[in-house]
């Protein structure tokens, strides 16, 4: 395993699995497939992308902790080396669990604890044109993967749509689910350009 991690090579990935997921869902609509099938394809790819982002997020935050670990130091009270491998890095970052992202709140919380309010991965997720992506995202997966009450709760809320029948039906209407995924491949190449590795 190499020693760095580049939030460059991080954002490449993610659109490219972005790329991937956009294309599986256009063959399963170009394939004449049930109303339900499709519906199902689209809950595929929000579960997908999530996962996807979620992996990119923690791609960035290794990166950042690999080249400084000054602010995880003062927030965890524990003098960390100036430059640790990826492996302790993700291990300190997740506590050896897996990381997981709620919703943009907690992911900027994650952020400013890992490498503080004023690094450029806090400056871009923070920035309001992602607020309602980022909103969406993760009440929408857990919509797609749970189907709880609570879970349909909080998707309907995060789309403002009070008649969503599932989290598929919802992200298939026009172009929804291409301006998601537009909208998280932008915020990774804003990343990767503020980002100096």
């Amino acid at each position: 395993m190499a020693r760095k991690k580049s939030s460059r090579l991080a954002a490449e990935q993610f659109i490219e699995a972005s790329n991937r997921i956009w294309d599986f869902t256009q063959e399963c609509v170009s394939a004449g497939l049930g109303k339900q099938a499709v519906t199902w394809a689209y809950e595929m790819a929000l579960i997908k992308i999530a996962l996807e982002f979620e992996k990119l997020m923690l791609g960035f935050l290794v990166a950042a902790v690999n080249r400084d670990s000054s602010t995880f130091s003062a927030a965890k009270g524990v003098d960390f080396p100036p430059h640790m491998n990826q492996a302790v890095c993700e291990y300190l970052i997740t506590g050896g669990g897996f990381f997981d992202v709620k919703d943009r709140g907690h992911l900027l919380g994650h952020i400013k604890k890992c490498v503080g309010a004023d690094h450029p991965l806090y400056a871009a997720v923070a920035q309001a044109k992602y607020r309602s992506s980022l909103d969406l995202l993760m009440p929408l997966r857990n919509f797609a993967a749970h189907e709880s009450p609570q879970s349909k709760k909080a998707a309907k809320a995060a789309a403002a749509n009070s008649r969503m029948s599932s989290a598929g039906a919802h992200i298939k209407i026009g172009s929804r689910l291409w301006d998601l995924m537009a909208d998280l491949e932008r915020l990774a190449n804003d990343i990767a350009d503020a980002a100096p590795y």
